[in-house]
């Protein structure tokens, strides 16, 4: 055998080693290949036959597998239609939720209980111990709901426009609207709907309002400025009393929103 050939039978033995590693991967490979296919066309075929139009309804649908259950065994959830601009509450044992196209309220079971065609740009949820607000951020629609759906429709107190809604742990609701004649005013009511107390600000806008846990006194934030920098003011009204008990400025912040803690 001279060089020619030698050099010819190295490289046919360096092509088959090269060439059976491929060939054994390629094996390997076949059959999760084969498995993954499977899988899509059972996917597609699920999705079919419950009718899924889209990827998120078939990914919602697959997940209801994993769902907690109950101490009966039941599966806890909830169907609805996906959106991508709703908010979401846990209502005691409910689910409800608004978009900018609807206002839902869903039972433990999935029964609706309340739904409400809106048009809604910004939509918002406020939830207290037994009652929840829905409402469109500087619209004029605004609903009250308890756990057997709408409790009372609000919409002719928002004035020019909602700025803010808020309810604390009894239940009482403030209600910062646009108003003719002030930069905003400010509405407290009772659990059941009457009015515990109004504020209208004339030098100030406010941002946000909540009734104390004591139910007697209400907290607002106003915008403004203080020693020539922009400030929040933190005011205290007693329902008892037209003029302010307690103020603090917080220079150089903006408050949004008020909450409470114990």
């Amino acid at each position: 055998m001279d060089k020619r050939d030698r050099d010819k039978e190295i490289r046919e033995e360096i092509k088959r080693a090269k060439a059976e590693p491929r060939r054994k991967g390629r094996a390997r490979r076949a059959p999760a290949l084969i498995l993954v296919l499977l899988l899509v066309l059972a996917a597609v075929g699920y999705s079919a036959f419950w009718d899924v139009s889209s990827v998120d309804s078939l990914r919602r649908l697959l997940s209801y597998n994993k769902v907690s259950q109950d101490t009966d065994g039941k599966a806890e959830l909830f169907r609805f239609d996906s959106d991508r601009s709703a908010k979401y509450a846990a209502f005691g044992k409910n689910l409800l939720i608004v978009s900018t196209t609807r206002v839902l309220l869903l039972g433990e079971h999935g029964e609706e209980l309340f739904s409400q065609t809106v048009n809604y740009a910004n939509p918002a949820i406020e939830t207290g111990k037994d009652s929840a607000a829905v409402y469109n951020v500087g619209g004029t629609e605004l609903f009250v709901l308890n756990a057997r759906g709408q409790a009372r429709d609000m919409s002719a107190e928002t004035g020019n426009g909602i700025l803010s809604v808020s309810l604390n742990g009894s239940d009482y609701l403030a209600l910062t609207t646009l108003k003719s004649g002030c930069r905003a005013s400010v509405s407290a009511y009772t659990p059941s709907g009457e009015i515990a107390f109004l504020f209208n600000s004339s030098e100030r806008y406010i941002s946000d309002a909540r009734v104390l846990e004591d139910n007697r006194h209400l907290a607002t934030v106003t915008l403004g400025e203080a020693d020539g920098i922009f400030a929040s003011t933190m005011t205290f009204y007693a329902f008892d009393s037209e003029k302010a008990v307690n103020s603090t400025t917080l220079g150089g912040s903006m408050v949004l929103s008020l909450g409470a803690m114990g």
